[in-house]
């Protein structure tokens, strides 16, 4: 192999060892850091982007008291700022509504359903929550789950598009795999390696790397050219969405945490 593309940051030690090992193949390392060796152009995503138009598109919608509830124990950044992401855009739409959202929030271990997050999710749908935004893999089973005990509540997906999963996936916040394979290669084919290897490089919405998928939009309130307008407000540097998730900001005017 002349190239080797690997995708997910679980691969990190194996891609590395390779690497070392076959100075002469480039590898394109898609949703994982490796950043000291010349052969391995490591792709990350702007996930605060998607974060931030499920909040925006939700709220727009609508909805009125939302969940999130996110993998890794609040340390995984992937996820943390697919969280800050979708706050900032909460607060944004709710701006523009003059109204206050309330949110309620957890994070869990691992990235796995369990009997535990399927109870606890049903207990916030008992409690008032539409619409909870479930953001760590296979997490989504148990949401799901939970979701389809109730007639009238919904769920938001991650990575990629899962409204496959069930009809009550409203929307997705996702990172476009199939964009970063093609860009990366791009870069090789064009002789522009050398230039993505040993540092990062982060995809979003210039690339069409991240946001919402609009093949199975599923609102009925916001609609497309809305949201086509909001990423133009981004993408022309019109609207800035944070990404220092360590130093987390919620506008309590906006948002009421439950």
């Amino acid at each position: 192999a002349k190239v080797i593309v690997a995708s997910g940051f679980d691969q990190t030690e194996i891609i590395a060892d390779s690497a070392i090992e076959h100075p002469d193949v480039k590898y394109v390392f898609i949703d994982g850091g490796i950043y000291t060796l010349p052969n391995v152009a490591s792709l990350t995503f702007k996930e605060e982007e998607s974060g931030f138009m499920a909040g925006y598109a939700l709220v727009k919608e609508g909805y009125k008291t939302l969940g999130f509830v996110g993998g890794g124990n609040g340390v995984n950044p992937s996820v943390n700022r697919y969280e800050y992401g979708y706050i900032q855009g909460i607060t944004e739409a709710a701006k523009e509504l003059d109204t206050k959202i309330n949110l309620r929030r957890a994070y869990y271990d691992g990235f796995v359903g369990s009997e535990k997050l399927t109870n606890d999710c049903k207990d916030w749908y008992r409690d008032g929550i539409e619409i909870i935004f479930s953001c760590g893999g296979t997490m989504v089973d148990s949401v799901k789950e939970a979701c389809e005990s109730f007639t009238d509540k919904y769920l938001v997906g991650v990575d990629c598009d899962q409204s496959y999963l069930s009809s009550r996936v409203v929307t997705s916040a996702f990172k476009d795999i199939k964009t970063a394979v093609i860009w990366g290669l791009n870069q090789i084919y064009d002789n522009k390696f050398s230039t993505i290897t040993q540092k990062t490089v982060n995809l979003g919405f210039i690339e069409l790397a991240t946001g919402l998928p609009t093949e199975s939009w599923r609102f009925k309130n916001f609609t497309i050219d809305e949201y086509k307008l909001e990423i133009g407000k981004v993408t022309k540097n019109q609207l800035k969405i944070d990404t220092d998730y360590i130093h987390m900001l919620i506008d309590t005017k906006y948002i009421n945490i439950i």
